[in-house]
């Protein structure tokens, strides 16, 4: 099943610390989205582009591993 890459940073930005990069950079990707035709947010262009954030911003020592392990079980669609 297809998901839009959108909704599936939004439910990682409820679960990362506001104060974090990573909150600001999932923010701004998500802004970034606004004129993508529907399609497109289903697109391996946009989810490479996701995950590259969470590659960037979200594998340091700043986050326990139970919330890495929540990010990565919500990209993967185990957990809704």
């Amino acid at each position: 099943m297809l998901r839009r890459v959108d909704q599936v940073a939004k439910q990682v930005l409820e679960i990362v610390p506001e104060q974090s990069i990573l909150h600001t950079q999932i923010s701004q990707f998500i802004e970034d989205l606004w004129n993508q035709a529907p399609e497109t947010l289903y697109s391996s262009y946009n989810w490479t582009k996701f995950t590259n954030v969470l590659n960037t911003y979200g594998l340091d020592d700043k986050f326990d591993q139970s919330l890495i392990n929540q990010i990565h079980q919500i990209v993967a669609g185990s957990k809704s």
